[in-house]
């Protein structure tokens, strides 16, 4: 008798100790996957995505984070360095009983060389805190594929009327240089044929600086 009344009190004694909680604790993200497809560089761009509480009696703190995809979609690779490229305005969001909230996020990739033509996926986390005496806990993934400009677009930022003024003044500085080469040439060709020595030149037979010798004749 005295044993089944200690069973009896110890079944009681189990039946009121309060078990962990060890209902499922639903997150949801959407969109689940997504392209970023850049057309310049060096420019932030802000988008927005959801996540949802789906417990339906308590309101939960959302994590969102950035993690290493686990596998790549063909032809992506894995981004160097995103948290110093992708940013959120808020780590952490309160979000009600079977409720939604939006957050922002921000992509900012630098203009350089190497930034041209790549192909990066990189993986949002999304998981609940857990409550005081829960076991289990879920974290979805948001893959967010980021394409980049395939190359280096130079803009050397002269407009069209700006180039014909350069054209038309260069043609002008050439036109004017060869034109000072020429009359420089023949000036100098010129003044060369004023200054020849008096003894080169030839006078006429009448001219006693001539002396004119007949065969046979000798001269004195």
């Amino acid at each position: 008798m005295q044993k089944k009344i200690l069973a009896i009190l110890c079944l009681i004694m189990f039946l009121s100790i309060q078990a962990p909680r060890t209902e499922a604790i639903g997150v949801t993200c959407t969109p689940g996957i997504f392209d970023v497809r850049l057309n310049k560089l060096g420019r932030a761009s802000t988008f927005s995505i959801t996540v949802g509480n789906l417990d339906l009696e308590n309101e939960r703190h959302i994590k969102v984070y950035l993690v290493t995809p686990f596998d790549f979609k063909p032809r992506y690779h894995e981004m160097p360095n995103p948290e110093s490229m992708i940013t959120f305005n808020t780590s952490r969001i309160l979000v009600g009983p079977n409720g939604a909230e939006k957050l922002s996020i921000t992509i900012n990739i630098p203009d350089q060389q190497e930034n041209y033509g790549k192909r990066w996926e990189v993986w949002i986390a999304v998981e609940a805190e857990q409550l005081p005496g829960e076991i289990l806990k879920t974290k979805v993934f948001s893959r967010m594929l980021v394409q980049t400009p395939d190359a280096l677009q130079v803009n050397i930022g002269v407009s069209a009327p700006s180039m014909l003024i350069f054209l038309i003044g260069g043609m002008c500085i050439a036109g004017v240089f060869i034109w000072y080469r020429i009359y420089s040439m023949r000036k100098d060709m010129t003044k060369k044929i004023n200054n020849i020595s008096p003894k080169h030149k030839v006078k006429n037979s009448n001219n006693d600086d001539i002396k004119i010798v007949r065969r046979g004749d000798r001269g004195s």
